[in-house]
């Protein structure tokens, strides 16, 4: 590939489960997501979803035994693999701290590490991480604390903290202001969302609800309200996992997801973009006319602009020019994903210790005429609008709702509000989260998520 600059949409998306943390809003009441369909039928208490960031795939398990089934799903849903656990599994999270699909397991099972294959599907095989019971409950579904390398556990009313490093208990502590009595809420799970002063969550399955508490106090901070067709259980089947809490159905044989948490996006964010250095390498640029408030800054990249993972870091004080009062930086990322489309961000982490995230920059492998997408507002309510660069003649654009059924269909000319921009009219489109596809006359294709929220 010859070097050249990629075009880009700046995109502004929701809450990722990225090692950095950020500040979310609540949502009163749950927005409904994907489903992730199982081929197997032997599910009872299923009781785990994870999400691998570097290559777009979903896992969820049974909880109960080795040979129970564990499948693996595409980013947007579609079931590509099945297999026997391998472990008596309880909680599973994607630590990306490790790059590692990791859970717990029943008692003294411990902690375990999945392998994956070659293009990122969960075997049935793996390694203890540690083994013996270090959690509450033999029967605890714990969750994985990303930012303090700790795993967590709910068990009557209080959390537990168990070190990834060393496997000891490091302290307990009660969830203060629980709303309802603990008989209601789902026994033995928990989540962690990664949204600062939001991190716990805990199931209301009498009332169907989702509790959330800032982890340093253990203090109550708000609800979500689940649908009342939700199926909840009192006990497993709860789960979080790219930003989205799931619950499992197994009359239907799904999981099924709720979005309950959105980013508040700051609005001193660093200017920043991306080119091709080379075939495999991206460059990354970015500046600032601020720059005396900045430590150092943190280079996160994406597949599917949802999930980040680190790629390298800069201080401030290493910057390559200093032109009056902008500075300017950059990275060069030599590991880059076989994905036709790949998403970067900047996190300046101030003096302070806040963390200003860039917006999310697109590069796009494509040969040609580019089909950079973005789509906003996040979430969006009557109108949709997106931008594009270039889409040559005889594109068209596609939307999926999350059950797979494709509601738009049509020429990319016919709906251009502007040059390389349309308008989609949303008001009458139930609730949700959508796929929108824009597809060229030889196959390449951009993705992005659209949230309706009325």
């Amino acid at each position: 590939m010859s070097m050249r600059k990629i075009y880009f949409i700046t995109l502004l998306l929701l809450l990722t489960s990225s090692l950095a943390m950020g500040q979310c809003n609540l949502f009163a009441n749950a927005v409904p997501g994907i489903f992730l369909d199982y081929q197997s039928t032997n599910l009872l208490n299923c009781s785990g979803v994870g999400f691998n960031p570097i290559m777009g795939r979903y896992y969820a398990v049974r909880a109960g035994n080795a040979s129970f089934p564990m499948e693996t799903w595409s980013s947007t849903g579609t079931q590509l693999f099945t297999t026997n656990a391998g472990f008596d599994w309880r909680g599973m999270w994607w630590n990306p701290n490790t790059s590692q699909l990791e859970g717990n397991g029943y008692a003294t099972e411990g902690l375990w590490r999945c392998n994956l294959d070659g293009s990122g599907m969960a075997v049935n095989s793996g390694s203890y991480i540690f083994t013996g019971q270090a959690q509450p409950d033999i029967q605890s579904v714990g969750d994985y604390d990303p930012v303090a390398n700790e795993i967590i556990y709910y068990y009557s009313g209080s959390i537990y903290r168990y070190s990834r490093a060393t496997n000891a208990l490091i302290g307990t502590y009660p969830l203060l202001g629980i709303p309802v009595p603990l008989s209601y809420i789902n026994n033995n799970t928990v989540v962690f969302t990664n949204c600062v002063g939001k991190e716990i969550g805990i199931l209301d399955y009498f009332n169907k609800r989702i509790y959330i508490f800032q982890k340093n106090t253990g203090t109550y901070v708000g609800m979500s309200q689940l649908p009342a067709a939700t199926v909840v259980s009192s006990s497993f089947r709860f789960s979080y996992a790219n930003g989205l809490a799931w619950l499992f159905n197994l009359s239907a044989g799904n999981w099924y997801s709720f979005r309950i948490l959105d980013m508040i996006l700051p609005d001193n964010a660093l200017n920043a973009n991306t080119i091709w250095f080379s075939t495999s390498t991206a460059q990354i640029d970015w500046e600032s006319t601020d720059a005396g408030r900045y430590d150092h800054f943190e280079v996160e990249r994406s597949v599917d602009g949802l999930s980040f993972m680190p790629v390298g870091d800069r201080a401030a004080s290493d910057f390559e020019s200093d032109n009056g009062d902008t500075r300017k930086w950059t990275l060069q990322d030599a590991t880059t994903p076989n994905s036709p489309v790949i998403y970067y961000r900047v996190n300046a982490v101030l003096k302070s210790g806040e963390i200003v995230p860039s917006e999310v920059m697109l590069l796009s492998r494509t040969d040609g005429e580019e089909l950079a997408l973005g789509a906003w507002p996040v979430p969006a309510d009557a109108q949709v609008h997106v931008a594009f660069e270039q889409a040559p003649k005889g594109s068209h654009i596609e939307v999926i709702d999350a059950a797979g059924k494709l509601i738009i269909h049509q020429d990319v000319t016919d709906n251009l509000a502007s040059e390389g921009s349309l308008q989609l009219e949303t008001q009458t489109w139930a609730e949700g989260i959508y796929l929108l596809r824009i597809r060229d006359l030889t196959g390449t294709q951009l993705t992005q998520r659209l949230v309706i929220q009325h």
